[in-house]
């Protein structure tokens, strides 16, 4: 396979991590810090919603996905999915509504949001299957390498540059860059 079938299999890694890490694992919980006494307890209830999910559902999903190669059409479906709703957080938290509102559209976007893109790095995973065996282990390793990277490049702006801009801003920032980069996967194998 071509280096842009590995390429295209290693921007959903990239996407995923980055959006993880800085929409869902940092902005989220600083901006709910700052809007509401329970933040903690609204975020861990968020998480245990999401991992349950994703514990009862996932390997189910994963079968259909794999009994029908349908594993590509799966990751790309959860990708824009969960990208739509990483921008309908920031949305979300620009609204001019009720804290209560916000609260419940914010639960419902975070929860779906991250279980999609956790669905999607499902899948992605079974497509390394496509590629020939003696490249897989190269192409995961730069997969992971890759992810990492441009996540901690992205932390970095984040731990520098963060109090530039307001925190709900990053999270368009981060959506919009991903939205880019999601562009890419459509070259990963079917």
């Amino acid at each position: 396979y071509s280096m842009l079938r590995a390429l295209g299999w290693i921007t959903y890694s990239v996407l995923y991590q980055v959006l993880s890490a800085t929409v869902y694992c940092t902005l989220v919980p600083n901006i709910l810090a700052a809007e509401y006494d329970n933040a903690s307890s609204l975020y861990a209830s968020m998480n245990l919603t999401t991992t349950i999910l994703s514990m009862l559902t996932m390997t189910v999903l994963g079968c259909i996905a794999d009994q029908f190669g349908l594993q590509k059409h799966a990751q790309l479906l959860n990708q824009y999915i969960g990208l739509a709703l990483s921008f309908a957080i920031y949305a979300i938290f620009e609204l001019n509504i009720s804290s209560q509102v916000k609260l419940v559209l914010l639960q419902f976007a975070y929860i779906v949001g991250i279980y999609c893109l956790r669905t999607g790095i499902m899948h992605n995973n079974a497509v390394l299957t496509c590629f020939p065996k003696e490249k897989r282990v190269m192409i995961s390793s730069l997969s992971n390498f890759g992810g990492f990277a441009v996540t901690l490049g992205c932390l970095v702006v984040l731990t520098f540059l963060g109090d530039r801009l307001p925190q709900t801003t990053w999270i368009l920032v981060f959506c919009v860059l991903m939205t880019g980069v999601s562009v890419l996967s459509l070259w990963e194998p079917n």
